[in-house]
């Protein structure tokens, strides 16, 4: 993308919004992955609800799929209730815990952490429904309440306990939604969604708030609400004889997996939780270093590598920690280099500099 992006622009563009200034290539290529994650997550969901996934064999006689089917409207966690408790409820949540974290001391900080906190679930999410529906409809698992769905037909002539049926003594059409999800059993979609978007959650409150550095009974039982939230999801999968046991761990899996990718790709040391500061993200992609002088930069930054993300403006972290010493209308903002903090400075007057 950065031989790209430094292919199509011969230099770094600057545009003013709301007295910020900011890369137009960047901005670019963050508006690319809003709308391919979005795009790609509206594909897969398609894909999952109208193609047909890989029709098995079963026995009538198998009690594993021979629960009681529930129509969606009663089972615990229908799709509607599913959407808002597991994806719109721990959206919020992050947004609202990102937006008032008075670690951050800037609006521009502000922004970029709200950007980054919606980017990353996005991305989670998008690779939590790929995984989830290739799987779907290339393992083609029956559900527990697979016969049910099926209501055979007893006036045919079935087949020996010991044979295997086919979806053709089936009543209802072997192309009709309610048999073809029960071919979809495996891995569960709704332990994915909910373990992606509450572990999300979960390091999120952790790390703002210092869970686990407090000594407060109470507060870490507030912040192991995501944790329960998965476990409710989980079992009530279950009971509504939606899945399997190893379908849900399946999806567990998937999407912690999902979760701690996206934490990796966007924030600074996601999962050590005992550390003073907050969720912190990497800063912008920046493009166009490699044009600044490669000995005049690093030694005025008193750096030795200010690798691909940096903010234009940077403080060192311990004036931090002295601010309340200082004057109170002084913006503090916080260093988004990878890997150590550099002193205040105008990138903008460096690449004036090169030039």
């Amino acid at each position: 993308m950065k031989l790209l992006v430094e292919t199509l622009f011969p230099n770094d563009m600057y545009i003013d919004i709301s007295g910020f200034s900011v890369s137009v290539p960047t901005a670019i290529t963050y508006i690319f992955e809003w709308i391919f994650h979005i795009f790609f997550i509206t594909v897969c969901t398609l894909w999952r609800r109208f193609s047909q996934p890989r029709i098995q064999d079963f026995s009538l006689n198998d009690s594993q799929i021979s629960k009681r089917h529930y129509a969606n409207n009663q089972t615990a966690f229908p799709i509607i209730a599913l959407f808002l408790s597991s994806i719109i409820l721990p959206f919020i949540l992050g947004l609202t815990t990102t937006y008032f974290n008075k670690q951050v001391y800037s609006k521009k900080q502000l922004y970029w952490n709200l950007h980054v906190n919606c980017l990353s679930t996005l991305t989670a999410n998008s690779l939590q429904v790929f995984v989830v529906s290739l799987l779907k409809n290339l393992v083609g698992k029956p559900r527990p309440d697979f016969i049910s769905r099926c209501s055979p037909d007893y006036n045919l002539q079935l087949p020996t306990p010991s044979r295997m049926a086919d979806v053709s003594i089936c009543r209802n059409n072997a192309r009709g939604r309610i048999l073809q999800v029960g071919f979809q059993s495996f891995p569960s979609g709704h332990a994915a969604v909910v373990s992606t978007n509450f572990m999300m959650l979960f390091v999120l409150l952790a790390k703002n708030f210092k869970v686990f550095k407090s000594r407060d009974s109470i507060s870490g039982f507030v912040y192991g609400i995501p944790i329960f939230m998965i476990l409710l999801v989980n079992s009530t999968s279950i009971s509504d004889h939606r899945h399997f046991m190893s379908d849900v761990i399946a999806g567990d899996i998937i999407g912690l997996a999902s979760s701690v990718s996206s934490l990796g790709l966007f924030y600074k040391n996601p999962f050590l939780l005992n550390e003073s500061s907050y969720l912190k993200p990497y800063g912008p992609r920046r493009f166009f270093l490699n044009r600044v002088s490669q000995q005049s930069l690093p030694s005025k930054l008193n750096h030795g590598d200010i690798g691909e993300f940096v903010f234009d403006e940077d403080i060192d972290d311990n004036a931090n920690n002295n601010h309340a010493h200082k004057d109170e209308t002084k913006e503090n903002q916080y260093n988004s280099d990878r890997e150590q903090p550099i002193a205040s400075l105008k990138l903008s007057s460096f690449l004036n500099h090169a030039k």
